[in-house]
């Protein structure tokens, strides 16, 4: 992935987040015939995430395709990827802490059954410092305070 604009970020909540282009790899070979998906996954988290453990990644994930390749990226997907920790409400001091997804990718070609093909991590975190935010996925990442700015992507 690749990310693409700002970040997002609430002034003063323990959030973080961005928007992605997906690239499937490797860019030398075109998967212009493949539908792709993310399955649904629940969440593991704790720290100032904890309200959202259990929490599932997207119960509704959408079927993809790719509108071509991207020289040395790979074949470029017809969607943006939207990375979010969610704020989970708590007040502050925020308690240190993390939300994972280890989310499964599938494909298939035609009218094939869709198969598994990697696991993608997806993780939002809260530092031992309690200011330092972070999102990554696939390569992708951002980085903020708490405190700085209100941002949208």
């Amino acid at each position: 992935m690749r990310r693409k604009g700002g970040l997002r970020h609430a002034k003063d909540r323990p959030d973080s987040g961005m928007q992605t282009e997906i690239y499937l790899v490797p860019a030398d070979v075109s998967f212009q015939n493949v539908q792709y998906r993310e399955v649904d996954v629940p969440s593991v988290a704790n720290g100032v995430y904890a309200p959202f453990n259990g929490v599932g990644h997207d119960p509704h994930p959408a079927t993809l395709t790719v509108d071509g390749v991207v020289a040395g990226l790979g074949s470029k997907a017809n969607a943006i990827d939207n990375i979010y920790s969610g704020d989970p409400g708590t007040s502050s001091p925020f308690a240190p802490g993390s939300i994972t997804f280890n989310i499964p990718y599938e494909f298939k070609v035609g009218s094939g059954a869709f198969k598994r093909f990697a696991t993608v991590p997806q993780l939002s975190s809260l530092a031992a410092d309690q200011i330092t935010l972070a999102s990554s996925k696939a390569g992708a990442s951002v980085t903020c305070h708490v405190a700085d700015p209100t941002s949208t992507p």
